[in-house]
C-alpha cells in the first residue's frame, strides 16, 4: 500500500466514523431521553433510524452512478455540511414532526461520506490488497459507534439531547471537510479488474436480474438490516438487565470495539477465503447472540453476546464490497451498494420499530428476537443457492 492509498484509507475511515457514529451508532442512547422529552411511545422514537435507512437507500440510488464515474470528493464534500445542517437542525427540534424530518435528511447524507463513498474510493483504486484496504476503511463504522457512544455517556447528562446533537454536527462538518480537501482528487480514476468476471458494464437492471447476486445481496439486507434496527433498542435493552446510562453506554461502546475486531479479522480473511462463507458466518454469530437475548439469560450472558453480535457488524460491509468487486468489478461497487439499499430498506426499517412495538405491547423483546431468528435462517438457505449458482 503505497502514500497515496494509505491517505485515502485514512479519510474514508474517518469520514465513515463520522457519518455511523453521529446517526445509526449512537441512536439508541437517545432513546430514553427523548421519550422523556416528547413523552412519547418506544416505537414513535425508534421511527427515527428506519427513516434514516430510508433515506440512505433514497440517497444511495441517486449517488452510486456519481461515485462510480468518479465523483467521489464532490459526494463526500455534499455529504459532510448537509449531514452537519440536518444535525444542527435536529438539536433545535421542539416536535417529533420536526425531528422526523432531520433523520431523513440526515440519512440523506450517509452513504456518501459512510459505507457508499469510503468503499467505492478504495474499490477503484485497489486490486491485490483491495479486502485489507476495505476491513480497515470500515473500520471507521466500529470506531465510530465506540467514539459517538462514549461521547454520548459522557455529554448526554450534562449538555442533554439538545446540546449532545449540536455537538455531533458541530463534528460533522468540521472533521471530514478539511480532510477530503485535502486529500481527496477532484476525480478518481478505477484501476483495471482483477478477474475476469469483472464487467464494467454492470447496470443496476442488469444486476437484479442476476439471481447469485439478488440472493447475495438480501442476505447482507438481512444482517446489516436487523443489525441497524436491533442497535437501536440494544441500550434500553440493557437497561432492563439493570444497567445505567454510563452502563448501557460503556457496553455499547465496547460492542464497537469488537466490531474492529470483526473488520480487521474479515477483511484480511477476505482476501484468502470465499466471500458467501465469510457473509454466513456472520449471520450466524447474529442467529446464536439472538437465541441467547431471547434465552433469559443474566446480564454476565447477555453483555457478552451484545460484544459478539457487535463484531459481526464491521465485517458485512468489507466481506460485500469484495464479493461485487470480483465478481461484478469495482466500478459497479456504487451500484451494487445503491440496490443493495433498497433490499436493505425493509429490514432496517421495520426491525427496529416492530421491535420496540412488541415491547410496547408485552414488556418484551422475545418475539420479535424468534422472527430474527428466522429470517436469519432463510438468509443462510439464500446464500446456500447462490453459492451454487456461483460454481
Amino acid at each position: 500500500m503505497d502514500a497515496r492509498g494509505r491517505r485515502y484509507v485514512a479519510v474514508a475511515l474517518t469520514t465513515q466514523a463520522v457519518a455511523v457514529g453521529t446517526t445509526l451508532g449512537s441512536f439508541s442512547l437517545f432513546v430514553q431521553p427523548l421519550q422523556e422529552a416528547f413523552g412519547a411511545a418506544r416505537w414513535h422514537i425508534s421511527l427515527a433510524p428506519a427513516l434514516i435507512v430510508m433515506a440512505l437507500a433514497v440517497g444511495g440510488m441517486v449517488l452510486g452512478p456519481l461515485l462510480d464515474r468518479g465523483a467521489i470528493r464532490p459526494v463526500m464534500l455534499g455529504g459532510s455540511i448537509w449531514l452537519s445542517l440536518s444535525l444542527l437542525v435536529a438539536s433545535q427540534a421542539t416536535s417529533l414532526a420536526v425531528l422526523a424530518v432531520c433523520c431523513f435528511t440526515a440519512g440523506l447524507a450517509v452513504p456518501a461520506l459512510g459505507p457508499m463513498g469510503g468503499s467505492t474510493l478504495v474499490g477503484r483504486v485497489f486490486v491485490a490488497e483491495r479486502g485489507r484496504a476495505l476491513g480497515i476503511v470500515n473500520l471507521g463504522g466500529p470506531i465510530g459507534i465506540a467514539a459517538f457512544a462514549a461521547l454520548s455517556g459522557l455529554v448526554l447528562e450534562f449538555l442533554n439531547w439538545h446540546g449532545t446533537l449540536a455537538l455531533f454536527g458541530v463534528l460533522a462538518a468540521a472533521i471530514p471537510i478539511p480532510l477530503v480537501l485535502r486529500f481527496i482528487p477532484r476525480h478518481v480514476e478505477a484501476v483495471a479488474h482483477d478477474t475476469p468476471e469483472g464487467d464494467a458494464g454492470w447496470s443496476m437492471g442488469r444486476l437484479v436480474r442476476t439471481p447469485a447476486f439478488v440472493l447475495v445481496a438480501v442476505a447482507f439486507a438481512v444482517g446489516v438490516g436487523i443489525a441497524a434496527g436491533w442497535n437501536s433498542q440494544v441500550a434500553v435493552f440493557l437497561y432492563g438487565h439493570g444497567l445505567s446510562l454510563r452502563g448501557a453506554a460503556s457496553v455499547v461502546a465496547l460492542a464497537g470495539g469488537f466490531a474492529i475486531a470483526g473488520t480487521v479479522g474479515v477483511g484480511i480473511l477476505a482476501d484468502r477465503i470465499r466471500g458467501e462463507f465469510l457473509l454466513a458466518l456472520l449471520i450466524g454469530i447474529q442467529l446464536a447472540s439472538c437465541l441467547v437475548f431471547v434465552a433469559g439469560a443474566p446480564v454476565e450472558v447477555v453483555v457478552p453476546a451484545v460484544l459478539f453480535f457487535g463484531m459481526t457488524t464491521g465485517g458485512f460491509i468489507p466481506v460485500y464490497t469484495m464479493i461485487v468487486a470480483r465478481r461484478f468489478g469495482p466500478e459497479s461497487i456504487g451500484r451494487a451498494m445503491g440496490l443493495t439499499n433498497l433490499f436493505m430498506l425493509p429490514v432496517s426499517a421495520a426491525s427496529g420499530p416492530a421491535a420496540a412495538a412488541v415491547f410496547d405491547a408485552t414488556g418484551s423483546y422475545a418475539a420479535a428476537l424468534f422472527a430474527f431468528v428466522g429470517i436469519f435462517v432463510l438468509a443462510l438457505l439464500g446464500l446456500r443457492r447462490a453459492s451454487k449458482l456461483a460454481d
